[in-house]
């Protein structure tokens, strides 16, 4: 019991570092004729590039509650360094209200 508790805690630690080392920034939010958009600005601080960065988005209504999801596919980013790139989801007009992007895999 006491191996499976420190386990968890280490892997929550590295998944806060990696958080700190690749943000995804919503650089603009867009949602006209039935196509709701995120531009995302997503930054590598680590000392190395990275590649394979997918970005995972939420399209959440008025109360945060989430419509649909959209991705973005990030081929790579050198060291210090950021790229652009942009999700989005067809969804009914005037339903989408925000959306909260996430880096969820690089390789």
């Amino acid at each position: 019991m006491k191996i499976a508790a420190i386990t968890v805690v280490l892997i929550s630690l590295a998944t806060a570092a990696q958080a700190a080392d690749i943000d995804v920034g919503i650089e603009r939010f867009i949602s006209r004729n039935g196509i709701s958009k995120a531009i995302l600005k997503v930054t590598n601080h680590l000392p190395n590039k990275v590649s394979g960065v997918y970005v995972e988005c939420a399209f959440l209504d008025s109360e945060r509650r989430a419509i649909d999801i959209g991705n973005a596919l990030i081929s790579s980013i050198d060291a210090h360094s950021y790229a652009y790139d942009s999700a989005s989801i067809v969804a009914s007009e005037g339903t989408v209200k925000y959306a909260d992007c996430r880096v969820v895999n690089t390789h």
